[in-house]
């Protein structure tokens, strides 16, 4: 994931975005937001839902003090400032809802209609997003409907990389650092669990249907 974020965020050129997909709790987020905090990258970080539409993206127009005023969303900041918009679950909203980056995703420029202003994507610009699925769809029965399949159109505009759970002995070794009180033998017979549960999850060999996150 590393060298991929990297080389997407200094070789891809404007338009392309990154989607990053993975389980629920793999930290996906956290580790884009660490490589994009190391790297010195502004980045703008937000949530997609099932009522989620581009306007949340471009902006809105707001009355304040008897005028009307067009309040520029986190696309429109991005492209304009040159931030790294980061989308979290993205397949969480309805797939037609994000055909309107499509013409971002090739590179080309933000009309706002409201305003008629047209935002020319800063060199710097660059959408990634994360999703539990690859676009397509809940194949694992683990997230009751709420993941979506999103359209192929816009698929097709990201690179892709997966994240999945750490390795037994690193998540291990990561426990023992962030609670250095707690048993060793519990944190491995903990993290040993964790992996079970997941590997039955993940092969249906077992009545579970939701892995044990790291987060959790």
């Amino acid at each position: 994931l590393l060298q991929m974020t990297i080389a997407f965020l200094f070789g891809a050129k404007v338009g392309d975005g990154l989607l990053v997909h993975g389980p629920m709790g793999c930290g996906k987020t956290s580790v884009l937001l660490e490589i994009l905090g190391r790297l010195n990258w502004p980045t703008l970080p937000m949530s997609w839902s099932e009522t989620s539409d581009v306007a949340d993206l471009i902006g809105r127009d707001r009355i304040a003090f008897g005028e009307t005023t067009f309040e520029y969303g986190p696309l429109a900041r991005a492209m304009k400032e040159g931030f790294a918009l980061l989308i979290n679950e993205v397949d969480r909203g309805r797939g037609g809802n994000l055909v309107g980056l499509n013409d971002v995703l090739d590179g080309g420029k933000l009309v706002i209609k409201e305003t008629g202003e047209v935002i020319e994507p800063h060199e710097r610009f660059r959408l990634l997003v994360t999703a539990n699925s690859a676009g397509s769809g809940d194949l694992t029965g683990a997230y009751s409907g709420s993941v979506r399949k999103l359209d192929p159109a816009f698929l097709d505009r990201f690179w892709y990389t997966k994240v999945d759970y750490m390795e037994q002995q690193d998540e291990i070794d990561l426990f023992l650092r962030k609670y250095p009180d707690m048993s060793g033998v519990f944190i491995q017979k903990m993290a040993k669990f964790a992996a079970e549960t997941r590997q039955r999850a993940e092969d249906g060999s077992g009545d579970i249907s939701v892995s044990l996150s790291t987060r959790s």
